[in-house]
């Protein structure tokens, strides 16, 4: 963050984000230019006319995730999680965000600053997914959960298992399988060899959750390694 806010004035934040893009993991570390953007311009329009689409919506996600500790007036006040639940419903259908990115990358969003919000404690995030109203925005919300783990605590729960916390949230495993089982993926690894660990689970819910999982995982194995 600290090299982002230095960087901000002298480059520009669209000659930022062109920077980032480059990377093949551009959508998660453009979650701190979002952020340093929504800072910089202290103005949800400005920073979204910015963001728009830009590493398939993580800035909009850092957005979401700086915007989340800031109250409705903006004016730098940290807030706790419980402050969000009237905004949960509503926040994605303000025009300046859903005139920018679909609402399921705003739900998305949501998830990544739940998570954050909650200190990285799942069951918490979760419990404000839990606040929509229909199972399609649970959905969204807790992949963006789950998403976020992932890139900070990922190292740490491969070393437990490939798919670690997965096990433990029998609700969400369909959103938590879509990127653990990417990690299942290090150099010459067989995509038959996950397919086979995913028929062997007994849940239903599980294996669809899995070969999803697998979809996914695999998309990004063959962009990475296209030969």
């Amino acid at each position: 963050i600290s090299v982002l806010k230095d960087y901000y004035g002298k480059m520009g934040p669209f000659a930022m984000l062109d920077v980032v893009e480059e990377d093949e993991n551009s959508h998660s570390k453009c979650h701190n230019v979002g952020k340093v953007i929504f800072i910089q311009t202290r103005d949800i329009n400005k920073a979204m006319l910015i963001c728009r689409n830009r590493c398939t919506t993580g800035c909009f996600h850092g957005i979401l995730m700086e915007m989340f500790k800031e109250n409705t007036s903006y004016s730098y006040e940290h807030i706790e999680l419980e402050e969000t639940k009237k905004s949960i419903n509503t926040i994605c259908n303000k025009s300046e965000i859903n005139s920018h990115v679909k609402i399921g990358a705003c739900i998305h969003g949501l998830g990544h600053a739940f998570l954050s919000l909650a200190n990285y404690n799942i069951s918490t995030a979760l419990t404000y997914c839990n606040l929509f109203k229909d199972k399609g925005s649970i959905y969204y919300c807790a992949t963006g959960v789950f998403m976020e783990r992932d890139i900070v605590y990922g190292n740490e729960d491969k070393a437990q298992s490939d798919t670690h916390p997965c096990e433990m949230f029998d609700n969400f495993t369909i959103a938590c399988y879509r990127y653990k089982i990417r990690r299942f993926f290090p150099p010459n690894t067989d995509f038959r060899e996950v397919a086979k660990f995913c028929l062997e689970l007994d849940d239903t819910n599980e294996r669809r959750g899995c070969f999803h999982g697998l979809g996914f995982g695999f998309y990004r194995y063959v962009y990475n390694t296209p030969k």
